[in-house]
């Protein structure tokens, strides 16, 4: 695992190798992150009150289970043994890579607002 913060404490890059992920709806602007593999991370990912955090699926392989219209509590993504790259492209824009074998799919999690991740629990 490597994870590389900014000065104000919030995820620029972070790699998990051989994880399972579940990323569940906790608000309309908001997500928690569930990594579980040789560490367990919980994380946030939000954008501004009121405006809309999207999910946005590229090449999503069928090892990966997805329902982007989940309601708040719900599940929207879920899958395991995979590795795990989530990184901030800009101010508004995370991107996530998840790869299995040679297979690689990408989520991105957009807004017109910012977007920010914070690690809640660590090792």
């Amino acid at each position: 695992m490597r994870i590389d913060l900014f000065p104000n404490g919030l995820i620029d890059d972070l790699v998990v190798e051989d994880c399972s992920l579940r990323i569940e709806r906790t608000g309309d602007s908001r997500y928690t992150l569930h990594i579980t593999g040789a560490s367990t991370l919980t994380i946030a990912l939000w954008s501004t009150r009121r405006v809309p955090l999207a999910l946005d699926p590229i090449d999503l392989m069928d090892w990966i289970r997805m329902d982007p219209s989940a309601p708040v509590g719900g599940c929207v993504v879920e899958t395991d043994a995979c590795n795990l790259h989530l990184e901030s492209m800009t101010r508004r824009h995370y991107w996530l890579g998840l790869s299995r074998d040679d297979s690689l799919s990408h989520i991105h999690f957009v807004s017109p607002g910012y977007v920010k991740a914070r690690i809640l629990t660590a090792p």
